[in-house]
């Protein structure tokens, strides 16, 4: 038995073993032993980065795109207007067919690119999960991390099996668990980290 070595509170053995080790199997395992019920706390994604982030939507992008080709054909017909005072300038005032060409590039195309636009805009925008919220994603962190402090400290014994928490090992008042069947395992971490350390708000 190792110096400081925790007994298992159901059998007494000193067979047991940090959960970290058993489920990394750092440690020999017995067969039969249910590894897959020792997991840590899931992790939320916004609890990986510092700062909850998120890219670009791709109809921004879109949108900005289809705004631009939109608004060229406008400026192009200002150029025009400015230079020569004529938006039929350099065409046959007689033939009609060029004309009227020129109204509809200079404001048939961009109303199509505008509308393309505010499509892509406002059709696309509800596919995209919005931001977290600051003081949800801070939440969440701290949920996590209470979470992930009071699994470490689990330890298994391989013998029975089951799980415990010895004494003091998560604060000074709080008195050795029994043992935990590893299929109530998880829920029992979520439990003694609000006991432990509280809610995370």
């Amino acid at each position: 038995m190792t110096p400081g070595q925790p007994r298992c509170p159901q059998c007494s053995g000193t067979r047991t073993h940090p959960v970290r080790q058993v489920h990394d199997r750092s440690v020999e395992v017995p067969a039969g032993l249910r590894v897959d019920l020792l997991v840590p706390p899931p992790a939320p994604v916004e609890a990986i980065s510092p700062e909850p982030q998120q890219a670009t939507p791709r109809w921004r992008i879109r949108s900005m795109v289809f705004l631009a080709l939109g608004l060229l054909p406008v400026l192009s017909m200002l150029v025009g207007l400015v230079t020569h005072g004529n938006l039929g300038s350099g065409f046959d005032a007689a033939d009609q067919n060029y004309r009227e060409g020129a109204y509809f590039g200079a404001f048939g195309v961009p109303l199509i690119f505008l509308l393309l636009a505010w499509t892509t805009r406002y059709g696309g925008a509800g596919r995209y999960r919005p931001a977290v919220r600051q003081e949800d994603h801070l939440a969440q962190r701290r949920l996590y991390t209470r979470r992930s402090q009071v699994w470490e400290h689990a330890d298994v014994c391989l013998d029975c099996p089951g799980a415990f928490f010895a004494e003091g090992v998560l604060r000074a008042d709080i008195p050795a668990s029994p043992l935990i069947a590893l299929d109530r395992f998880p829920l029992m971490v979520v439990t003694m980290a609000d006991r432990a350390y509280g809610t995370a708000s």
